[in-house]
């Protein structure tokens, strides 16, 4: 995660956002060859469920992102995915920025 919090940090450039208020609106995960599955799955559907309003993954493997959005009734009925190298754009939410991905790691 040490990419994206760098992003984060470039992107607030004077902003009072945190990355505490940020995690709290938006959960993030680099998955592994040993979490993928439970990260794909469970802990998915889990945040769904508690209402987190977007989950991020993001996949070294497959050199993608993936945003899960609009949770309702333990699923999220909205997930967008592009490879690495196009941006999230998180400026209409509470976030309130860009997050880059053309440095996200790869595998």
């Amino acid at each position: 995660m040490t990419v994206l919090e760098d992003r984060i940090e470039m992107a607030e450039s004077g902003d009072e956002l945190t990355l505490d208020m940020m995690f709290e609106w938006l959960d993030t995960e680099v998955i592994s060859r040993d979490t993928a599955a439970n990260d794909y799955g469970p802990k998915k559907d889990t945040y769904a469920a508690a209402g987190v309003p977007a989950y991020l993954i993001v996949d070294p493997y497959t050199a993608e992102w993936h945003l899960h959005t609009l949770p309702k009734d333990g699923v999220y009925h909205a997930v967008v995915g592009f490879p690495f190298g196009e941006e999230i754009d998180l400026t209409g939410t509470s976030v309130g920025l860009v997050l880059r991905t053309d440095e996200f790691p790869r595998d």
